[in-house]
């Protein structure tokens, strides 16, 4: 069923405002809401404040065990 759900689309190459694009349409007869519910979970994980922070720290050099002892982990 969720294979279904994830191959229900097709990607249409169109011209928007200047710029290609893909617009993704449904095949007739079929439902993607699993498929629309995967992209809405993915797109939520990656806003969230955690991810914001482990990314910032990530780009500043912050390692495991300091993330860790930032959580009084490790001694």
């Amino acid at each position: 069923m969720l294979l279904d759900h994830l191959t229900s689309e097709q990607p249409i190459a169109v011209t928007a405002r200047g710029q290609a694009v893909d617009e993704w349409k449904l095949f007739p007869g079929r439902e993607n809401h699993l498929f629309d519910c995967c992209m809405l979970a993915t797109v939520a994980a990656g806003s969230s404040p955690g991810t914001a922070k482990a990314r910032a720290d990530a780009e500043v050099g912050i390692g495991s065990s300091d993330f860790l002892e930032r959580l009084g982990k490790v001694a």
